[in-house]
């Protein structure tokens, strides 16, 4: 994405995202995935949720379509492994319990969503979950350059792969009331036969 191409764009993002409290998002994600897990992180941005869910005892893998953001987390000494990918294709090996986002899906069309959730379901082992918060709505608007989609979760579910179901979703508080969603996404776990 252009807009955090720009080194005064993700510093300017980095302020903004200090004063956003997550941790209720991350205690959702914390509930449904095992302590010990291997979790690949999407558009890790300036690397809070990636320490935050890294100390909780996960085994993160943080990932940014930003070089910047790559750089300046590893220039701060940040501890977790970061590499730079991008969220429609995800071109990295699979192996993870779960994949985790926190409102960077929303920068997708609606068809490279649909493909990136494909796509993050074949990095899944089997039972594995997928975990993203969005803006809720059913609306598509740019801001400086930025696509930014809006989801409610009916529409979601319609753009789901196979192989994945809704395992939870709730609504909850950024800016104002209930202008988020998330959701967990489970993949079938393998049956004996």
């Amino acid at each position: 994405m252009a807009y955090f191409d720009s080194e005064d764009n993700v510093r300017s993002y980095e302020r903004l995202a200090q004063s956003v409290d997550s941790s209720a998002l991350r205690g959702e994600f914390l509930r449904r995935v095992p302590i010990g897990g291997r979790v690949l992180e999407l558009g890790m941005g300036p690397g809070y949720d990636l320490d935050a869910l890294a100390a909780s005892g996960l085994r993160m893998l943080g990932s940014d379509g930003s070089g910047v953001f790559v750089r300046r987390y590893r220039e701060r000494g940040g501890a977790e492994e970061v590499v730079v990918l991008d969220a429609r294709d995800i071109c990295c090996a699979g192996g993870f319990d779960a994949v985790y986002s926190n409102k960077v899906l929303q920068h997708l069309t609606r068809e490279d969503f649909a493909h990136s959730l494909e796509r993050q379901g074949q990095l899944l082992d089997p039972g594995g979950l997928l975990f993203h918060s969005l803006w809720r709505g059913d609306r598509t608007e740019e801001h400086h350059g930025m696509l930014f989609t809006y989801w409610d979760v009916e529409r979601l579910v319609g753009h789901l792969p196979e192989g994945l179901e809704l395992e939870a979703s709730g609504r909850y508080c950024e800016i104002w009331d209930e202008d988020s969603v998330w959701v967990a996404l489970r993949k079938a776990a393998l049956t004996s036969s």
